[in-house]
């Protein structure tokens, strides 16, 4: 260890606090005793306990104005259980290595898998928080801040549930609005998605 510190510039403490688990990396690398063969366990990302029973979406629920919800039945956007809900269906989001996919009840679930990118982790399935951004002072659209090729990626729900759920466009052209006519907005029904275009959506506002 101490060799390394030499060479490398790492703290030996830090390579032992690895060694011994109290830390995942030293330096940005994982370090094992040479006798040691490091198993797929070695690399998962442990959840941090006090959230990984959480199912409610605490912040998106504050930011919607605390509607009264069922705790044993809470709405697609708020639900971060890994459970399925009844009649969840998904599909994958395209252009994201295969990495997260949406259901038809608009939730984003990233699939467990290694990093392909920075430090090699294996990370755990995980249903994403949802964010809600305002669009004008009676509207808002929610979606999911993700990483992907070391930039941050929003995936607006709205917008992919229609491309995989209904009918597939040029989901980055600046002509295609996806309108949400659900009530609340927040609850996304396929039903009551519409594709239009910009020009329409400015037209209607006159």
């Amino acid at each position: 260890m101490y060799a390394v510190e030499k060479k490398l510039g790492i703290a030996a403490e830090s390579i032992r606090n690895v060694i011994n688990k109290e830390f995942l990396t030293a330096g940005g690398y994982r370090w094992f005793l040479k006798s040691y063969t490091p198993t797929e366990e070695d690399f998962i990302v442990t959840d941090n306990p006090n959230l990984s029973d959480r199912m409610l979406n605490t912040s998106l629920w504050k930011k919607l104005g605390k509607p009264a919800v069922d705790q044993n039945n809470l709405p697609a956007c708020l639900n971060l259980s890994l459970k399925d809900l009844p009649g969840e269906k998904w599909k994958t989001i395209p252009g994201f290595d295969n990495r997260f996919v949406i259901s038809n009840k608009g939730r984003v679930k990233r699939l467990a898998g290694w990093t392909s990118s920075g430090r090699t982790i294996y990370l755990k399935e995980l249903i994403l928080s949802q964010i809600m951004s305002s669009n004008t002072e009676s509207t808002y659209s929610l979606y999911c801040l993700v990483l992907h090729k070391e930039k941050n990626t929003r995936i607006t729900i709205a917008k992919w549930v229609y491309f995989c759920f209904i009918k597939q466009y040029d989901i980055h052209s600046k002509i295609w609005v996806v309108i949400n006519k659900s009530k609340p907005l927040w609850d996304v029904d396929v039903s009551k998605l519409s594709l239009k275009t910009i020009y329409y959506v400015l037209k209607a506002k006159k």
